[in-house]
């Protein structure tokens, strides 16, 4: 499937649920109260056998907190057994992840993304408001132990608060085969009230420490992160930078809400609900209509008036 632009739609990110049992203030802020209408297992995967057939063939699970749903390895299980899906990986927050490390791992996930913005105990407590970093680092310590693969830790760039984690967090690629992957602030809900920490602003910082960064050419991935290597280290460095490095002529996915609202840019309104449809013919008609009138690209920092997602994060899917 491509849209208008030329550009081939193959990757879905599909939102199985809007609770988190964190209330990082960039994403989850204290006010939002979610009501758990969530799309059914039968919906989701129904939903799925609909993307397949337009061409859709990597998901990514996200929420919310996907591990807070009880049929949550059910899910992956269903997707990742679907003829014409080559890949399945999942978003999370890390605090119950551990608890089905070993049958993600006989499933075959081909991914796990954690979220972690810090390696301090009390800046990690501040900013998600939960205290539990060691449970968080203990599992990611568990999948390397397990043998995953494709282990990435999100670090969210917030300027004022993080700063000094970032070579901390740099320095994990040394000893893990894992990816720390530095993603700078969406101007999204509540993320709007922080101030941009740019990559370059980024790269000096590490460069500081580690020496040059050796940009990886031609890395095999879904999404637009542009890789790095440490020397010696046996891990790698991501960085995605929507708004100092807009990368939507590449952009190849859309975004599915917990409430089965189809997103083709993060920045835009949905335009239409596919739940009441998920059951019929005539899904794939709309999912193809939306795809192919994609917006050319966001818009974030201009000044113009446009359909603009007023959602926080968490309701969109992070």
């Amino acid at each position: 499937m491509q849209d208008k632009y030329d550009r081939t739609i193959d990757y879905a990110r599909i939102s199985v649920t809007d609770r988190c049992n964190f209330k990082c203030n960039y994403c989850a802020p204290n006010e939002i109260e979610s009501i758990d209408t969530s799309l059914t297992h039968s919906e989701i995967l129904s939903l799925c056998q609909s993307l397949v057939q337009i061409g859709i063939n990597k998901i990514k699970i996200t929420g919310g907190e996907p591990f807070l749903r009880d049929d949550i390895i059910d899910i992956i299980r269903d997707i990742k057994n679907l003829n014409g899906i080559k890949e399945v990986t999942i978003t999370t927050n890390g605090f119950l992840l551990g608890n089905y490390l070993e049958q993600l791992k006989e499933i075959g996930i081909d991914g796990i993304n954690i979220s972690i913005d810090a390696m301090d105990k009390e800046l990690f407590h501040k900013i998600t408001k939960v205290d539990c970093f060691d449970t968080i680092f203990d599992t990611i310590k568990k999948t390397q132990a397990l043998g995953l693969k494709n282990i990435k830790l999100n670090c969210v760039l917030i300027k004022g608060c993080n700063e000094q984690e970032y070579t901390k967090l740099a320095k994990l690629v040394q000893q893990y085969d894992i990816c720390v992957k530095y993603i700078e602030m969406m101007p999204i809900g509540k993320g709007k009230d922080f101030e941009q920490y740019s990559l370059e602003e980024l790269k000096k910082i590490l460069e500081n420490e580690f020496g040059s960064l050796t940009e990886i050419v031609n890395e095999n991935s879904n999404g637009p992160a542009t890789y790095y290597t440490i020397d010696g280290a046996k891990g790698k460095i991501g960085m995605i930078g929507a708004i100092t490095h807009k990368f939507c002529k590449n952009c190849n996915r859309i975004r599915i809400t917990s409430q089965g609202e189809l997103k083709t840019c993060l920045q835009y309104n949905a335009k239409v609900n596919l739940r009441k449809y998920i059951f019929s013919n005539y899904i794939t008609k709309m999912i193809r209509s939306e795809i192919l009138n994609k917006p050319e690209s966001h818009r974030f920092n201009e000044n113009s008036i446009f359909d603009e997602e007023i959602k926080s994060m968490i309701e969109i899917g992070g």
